[in-house]
């Protein structure tokens, strides 16, 4: 194959210019792409966090409820919103650390691994807080509301 014809001089180029095309596309196109789905996914997230609050909001008020019923509905927003949830509660006592979350309900029915980091923020600020965090070993659309008054959070939803 001589490289001084015509012929091979053009297939050449023209599979140079092919290349240069689809690694531009390749490192310009995919990653907004990702990052556009990465942000819809957590904007739909929030929406249907938003959405399905207002139960657990409704028996945080009344005070009076069994472990069991509030597992039970935990699951039952969580297959709703086809998210996890889990359900932490403030601690207001002296031997815990103020605004650190203890878990009180999970839709899962074995322990995961999950960051809690937007909780204890939640918590401590008494604001939706919206971001990723990792699940079970793999990243993950998060966020953390807190139920209660306008003043002080009880529990939080992350």
């Amino acid at each position: 194959m001589r490289l001084r014809s015509l012929k091979n001089k053009l297939a050449l180029v023209f599979c140079g210019i092919t290349l240069i095309a689809m690694g531009g596309v390749w490192f310009y196109v995919v990653p907004q792409l990702e990052s556009n789905l990465r942000a819809q996914k957590r904007d739909d997230l929030k929406r249907v966090a938003l959405a399905t609050v207002d139960t657990l909001q409704r028996v945080e008020r009344r005070n009076s409820y069994s472990p069991k019923h509030l597992d039970v509905l935990v699951r039952a927003i969580s297959d709703t919103a086809d998210a996890h949830l889990t359900l932490f509660t403030i601690p207001r006592s002296h031997i815990k650390p103020p605004h650190v979350p203890t878990p009180l309900s999970d839709s899962a029915a074995n322990n995961v691994d999950q960051t809690t980091v937007l909780s204890d923020i939640a918590a401590r600020i008494n604001r939706t807080q919206i971001g990723y965090g990792s699940l079970n070993g793999g990243t993950v659309a998060q966020i953390a509301i807190p139920i209660g008054s306008k003043k002080r959070a009880d529990w939080v939803a992350l």
